[in-house]
């Protein structure tokens, strides 16, 4: 498994099992956020059996699905709530761990952090942000990133 991290408080995967969920664990993950909608794919882990994998890591887990390239005002907010609220680090999954990349940056980018920075951080991660952020406007001035 690929591990990407963008920040020290937040990565991304794709696919993962639940040795790598104890190793996140063990490296100050506390929550984990699946953003795959069920049956997105015929041998994918649902996200009942993902939260059970969870638990068993000692993990929190909360599930946002979205469609890729798809990002309502209603996900984006839901996955800012669930960073702010955790105090550990967070790991976001999905195919390839876009999409989770993706609701991160629109979530800090909505709390006012810097567009300029989040598009470095994803650049840096090699993760493709392209017309991204350009119509994110902050709802509140906020300069650090969760």
């Amino acid at each position: 498994m690929n591990i990407v991290s963008i920040t020290d408080k937040f990565s991304v995967s794709g696919a993962i099992d639940l040795d790598s969920l104890k190793q996140l664990a063990k490296r100050g993950v506390t929550l984990l956020i699946n953003v795959r909608p069920n049956m997105e794919a015929v041998d994918q882990i649902n996200d009942e059996a993902l939260a059970e994998m969870a638990a068993l890591a000692g993990l929190s887990y909360v599930c946002i699905p979205v469609k890729s390239g798809e990002y309502p005002a209603d996900k984006v907010a839901a996955f800012a709530r669930e960073l702010h609220a955790e105090r550990g680090a967070v790991h976001g999954i999905c195919r390839t761990g876009t999409r989770a990349a993706h609701l991160w940056a629109l979530a800090q980018c909505k709390a006012g952090v810097s567009k300029s920075w989040l598009q470095q951080q994803l650049i840096q991660a090699g993760i493709d942000v392209a017309p991204l952020l350009a119509n994110c406007e902050a709802s509140e001035p906020r300069k650090t990133a969760a």
